[in-house]
């Protein structure tokens, strides 16, 4: 969706620009799930509960457009300009809010959970007005707690202790290098540029996580959910990521979900991705030298610019993927 000139031709055949009258748009209720926006003009728009699922909005003005109810589930906007726009009641996790200019923006009961925002960005008095993940401090202060109940729980096959549940924490820079969070709840959960080399995080839930710049290197991730994840520029080099078998039976297995991942630049040299779900996932510029993506699903995935020397590819779904490799 891109800014369009027109023009007519006059009695000699030469083209002259077509004088058009510049409405509003209408974009309310319609259903524009991963569709691409970027620098589209959509300022003073009328787009009352639309569906922006995993679109690309990058660039695009919003200039005191109407987006109450409107979900933005996963949507790509980074240097989107939301200048005056009302975005009360809308749905933001996921989004990656990255250089948008939100000034005299509205954020009433707006679901900002998860979402990739800078926090000097905002306005005050957010957290009385729209949902936000808790203060920091509640969680990191409780969490040697938190990680010694879990232990106890996996070790007790769930018979004693809490699985831990850090959904919406902000562990930002934290070092948790071999932190032992199998089946962990962490859903939203802010681990930029955190230490997590050699963790041991299998069957975790890290859906809609932030997971940028963040040190993965030999972590075990199979099995484990990071849909929607962004992992831009973190390190998961030599990561484990691929199904995880039940050891009484080798037919139940779990395959990592990364499905509309955001992995851009991201270090996956010599990672196991072996039947990964990645579909949609986007690749582009990633190191994915050595790795094992045997039978994994990269349809519609990105991988432009994505190294892929010694990767193994046999079995892989690479329908529709941008710049798909040969398997």
């Amino acid at each position: 969706m891109r800014e369009a000139k027109m023009a007519v031709t006059d009695a000699r055949g030469d083209p002259q620009p077509l004088q058009l009258e510049a409405l509003p748009a209408e974009l309310s209720a319609i259903v524009a799930q991963r569709a691409d926006f970027t620098r589209a003009r959509i300022s003073d728009a009328l787009a009352l509960q639309t569906d922006f699922t995993d679109a690309t909005l990058r660039d695009a003005d919003f200039r005191g457009a109407d987006l109450r109810n409107t979900v933005f589930l996963g949507a790509r906007m980074e240097n989107a300009d939301l200048s005056g726009a009302d975005l009360a009641g809308a749905t933001l996790t996921g989004a990656v809010l990255t250089g948008a200019q939100l000034a005299r923006a509205q954020f009433d009961d707006t679901d900002l959970r998860g979402a990739i925002v800078e926090a000097d960005a905002l306005p005050d008095g957010l957290h009385q007005r729209c949902r936000l993940p808790p203060p920091a401090e509640d969680v990191r202060r409780r969490l040697d707690d938190i990680l010694a109940a879990h232990r106890v729980w996996v070790d007790s096959d769930s018979r004693q202790g809490q699985r831990a549940d850090l959904s919406d924490a902000d562990l930002g820079g934290l070092r948790l290098a071999g932190a032992k969070l199998p089946a962990a709840l962490m859903t939203r959960c802010r681990l930029h540029g955190a230490e997590l080399s050699n963790a041991e995080l299998a069957m975790a839930q890290l859906g809609f996580a932030d997971l940028r710049e963040a040190r993965l290197a030999g972590a075990d991730l199979r099995g484990a959910s990071l849909q929607r994840a962004v992992l831009a520029g973190a390190d998961l080099a030599g990561a484990d990521l691929g199904p995880l078998t039940h050891v009484e039976d080798d037919a139940r297995s779990w395959a990592a979900n990364l499905e509309r991942a955001k992995l851009a630049g991201a270090c996956l040299r010599g990672a196991v991705l072996r039947r990964a779900r990645l579909t949609g996932a986007e690749l582009a510029g990633s190191d994915l030298r050595g790795a094992d993506l045997r039978e994994a699903d990269l349809r519609q995935a990105e991988l432009g610019g994505a190294r892929l020397d010694g990767a193994r590819l046999k079995g892989a779904l690479t329908e529709g993927a941008a710049s798909a490799p040969r398997a």
